[in-house]
């Protein structure tokens, strides 16, 4: 009997376990934006917003929307990503009032509950999570709102 067990959990020990069924960057990246967020820090062209501006920005994710109300004002942006360019990318579409939408593009990373994007408000995407004066590009530092 205890020779049965043996030969029996030896097989099972060795049996080959089945692959983990692979995991789509994209919507590992699009599940881990959703929800509400808050901005920890905002810097364009090298200025930081003040703190009490950047507490009462209120900034969510649901599906490809990303949507900030900040000093009374609303605004909301399409977004695809692109997981799998080094350094990750973002690109954000917005429309204002009798314009046509515009695209900026950034890069972003998501590190568990930390949401950090740069974007380039004109030209060319940025390559690194930096803004100087007269850069033309901002970063924007978010942290998960803990439900």
């Amino acid at each position: 009997m205890k020779v049965l067990a043996a030969i029996v959990l030896s097989a099972l020990v060795a049996a080959p376990v089945p692959p983990a069924p692979p995991v789509d960057p994209l919507k590992a990246a699009q599940q881990g934006f959703q929800g509400p967020w808050k901005v920890v820090a905002h810097i364009e062209e090298g200025e930081p917003w003040d703190k009490e501006q950047a507490e009462s920005a209120k900034l969510t994710v649901k599906d490809n929307v990303m949507s900030i109300s900040t000093d009374g004002k609303n605004l909301a942006f399409a977004f695809t990503l692109d997981p799998k360019s080094e350094p990750c990318g973002i690109d954000l579409v917005y429309q204002l009032e009798n314009e046509p939408g515009k695209t900026v593009k950034g890069i972003y990373k998501l590190e568990k509950d930390k949401l950090t994007i740069c974007f380039a408000t004109d030209g060319e995407r940025p390559k690194e999570f930096h803004s100087a004066v007269n850069s033309r590009t901002g970063v924007l530092i978010l942290e998960r709102v803990k439900k």
